[in-house]
């Protein structure tokens, strides 16, 4: 099953080589931080129609919950304390467009030294170098077309996560995820993890779920630990081998699915977790 998405022009991936000469966090200092994590996921569309070019997806809310609960796992051992809050299908409040833009103010507690983790998950569309994500009441005007006011601009994320105290992580796991990576060229504390180029398909299916997300999270839960730690490097490159491994065609040889990860200029690598 696909996350479809209408493909725009080639994404410039930037990753700075800075990151590469990062220093890791003492890990007893990093007991002193605290994580602050949002998950996203949306499985059903309350608005989609037969003939809207989209379909509902299986995975999301699932893969949501289980990276936020992958990553509570490390309070008090990586982190002091881990709050954590999830708009999925399956909780009480709906991932709608105004829930989505509300609970962004639960990071407003964060303070310098804690780290934000903002996890995407759903339907997302790419259009003119520019990435949507689509809220469950997004509205569809048309074979792929959207009413652009019902869904979650990326200036729009871009410059409310800036106003944020601390390091600032975004997965997106849809469709043309590559391409947010636009929107978050001018901040200097946001790390974008993109499940798929500009261009391309994010893929889910009943095995794997996303197979970006089940990387991800299997990166987390160890598989990507370097020296006993995750740091963002490492996590990339082991989310990066796996989903081109999982996407990978062997009819046409090639790979169908690319995850970017984004570092602003002069931004360091550290470490974001602990392995078990």
């Amino acid at each position: 099953m696909k996350k479809f998405v209408i493909a725009g022009f080639l994404l410039f991936v930037i990753i700075s080589l800075c990151a590469a000469a990062g220093i890791r966090d003492n890990y007893s200092e990093n007991l002193q931080r605290n994580l602050w994590i949002l998950a996203i996921g949306v499985n059903e569309y309350s608005n989609i129609t037969d003939d809207s070019g989209y379909i509902n997806l299986i995975s999301s809310s699932s893969d949501a919950a289980e990276f936020l609960n992958t990553l509570k796992s490390q309070e008090g051992k990586y982190y002091n304390t881990v709050f954590s809050l999830s708009l999925t299908d399956n909780d009480s409040v709906p991932p709608t467009k105004q829930a989505i833009l509300e609970s962004l103010a639960f990071f407003k507690q964060s303070q310098p030294n804690d780290t934000i983790m903002l996890f995407l998950s759903g339907l997302g569309k790419s259009e003119d170098g520019l990435f949507f994500f689509l809220p469950q009441d997004t509205i569809f005007t048309g074979t792929i077309e959207i009413e652009h006011d019902s869904v979650i601009n990326m200036n729009e994320l871009a410059a409310i996560m800036n106003d944020f105290k601390g390091r600032k992580i975004l997965f997106i796991d849809s469709c043309g995820a590559g391409a947010a990576i636009n929107s978050f060229k001018n901040q200097r504390n946001t790390v974008v993890f993109a499940a798929s180029l500009e261009s391309e398909v994010s893929y889910e299916n009943a095995l794997y779920g996303g197979i970006f997300a089940y990387s991800l999270i299997e990166g987390l839960n160890g598989k990507a630990a370097n020296n006993g730690f995750i740091d963002l490097l490492s996590l990339f490159k082991y989310v990066n081998e796996q989903v081109i491994r999982l996407s990978f065609d062997r009819n046409n040889n090639m790979s169908k699915q690319t995850p970017v990860i984004f570092f602003p200029p002069g931004f360091r690598d550290y470490v974001i977790s602990a392995a078990e």
